[in-house]
């Protein structure tokens, strides 16, 4: 099932266009099998699906949420990136709790950068002082004070991070369902599937950068010898898939993976081109 909303197209557009990449070639025979849209927006209620679409959702008996919806945009408001990645991502896991007796795991993608300024960041929450989670949410949602002010004394770069950080923390308090929480790094093009070096229909910033690089375009930033926290997308995606299909039953209920090399494995930034 997917659920979202992408600028002004339905979802079953989305998935058709989904559906065409070279990413999910062999996959094409099962595809229509298997795979079904279901429109919504995760911060309405019920993530926006209809009555209709709920009911499909029940008969089907919901086993695995992978919740991946977020802002990426890291100079968004502080009040619209914590409406999307916090607001959002509470709504997923209350929506969920409808699929309690059937559902195993609900694996949350966040980021391997909540941790401020750390350079391998343990898989553990961010400690966050004198301040509380839901507190700093509500700040955000209203007058932004204690939210910018935690951000700025806590060292987080941007309301991405910051939100993210928070997202975590109240997804984790709550233990009615299992979550997982999934922190990838910097996502790159892949390592093998479906083919060395893919990077989609419409590469990352990072992607870019480093062509814009190469190319003596533009001076974008200085590749230096520090290392650089970037995943192939095809291990970022499997590691996922991982975690939410083969979670060890034995672990505590709720828990908290990297996606990331190593950090005597990272490449260097130089190495990269």
């Amino acid at each position: 099932y997917q659920r979202r909303v992408h600028g002004q197209s339905c979802a079953s557009d989305r998935l058709k266009s989904i559906r065409s990449t070279d990413a999910f070639e062999n996959l094409l025979p099962e595809w229509d099998k298997f795979v079904h849209a279901i429109e919504g927006d995760i911060q309405q209620k019920h993530c926006g699906i209809s009555i209709e679409e709920q009911e499909v959702l029940m008969d089907a008996g919901v086993t695995h949420i992978l919740h991946c919806a977020a802002s990426v945009n890291f100079d968004q408001p502080l009040g619209e990136a914590a409406l999307i990645n916090i607001g959002g991502s509470l709504e997923v896991k209350s929506f969920a709790t409808a699929w309690k007796a059937t559902l195993d795991t609900m694996v949350h993608v966040s980021t391997a950068f909540v941790h401020p300024g750390a350079t391998q960041a343990p898989e553990t929450l961010v400690d966050l002082g004198i301040y509380s989670a839901w507190e700093l949410y509500q700040s955000a949602m209203g007058d932004q004070v204690m939210a910018k002010q935690a951000m700025q004394r806590l060292g987080f770069p941007n309301t991405y991070t910051l939100t993210k950080c928070i997202c975590e923390h109240l997804l984790m308090a709550d233990q009615s369902i299992r979550v997982v929480l999934s922190r990838p790094a910097i996502v790159g093009p892949s390592w093998v599937s479906p083919s060395p070096s893919w990077a989609g229909q419409k590469p990352s910033t990072l992607t870019a950068c480093f062509v814009l690089r190469t190319k003596q375009i533009s001076r974008v930033f200085a590749m230096g010898n520090a290392p650089a926290p970037v995943i192939p997308v095809d291990v970022v995606s499997r590691a996922i898939i991982h975690q939410c299909f083969e979670a060890d039953p034995t672990q505590e209920c709720n828990s908290i993976m990297n996606v990331a090399w190593d950090i005597k494995d990272n490449p260097m930034y130089s190495a990269l081109i």
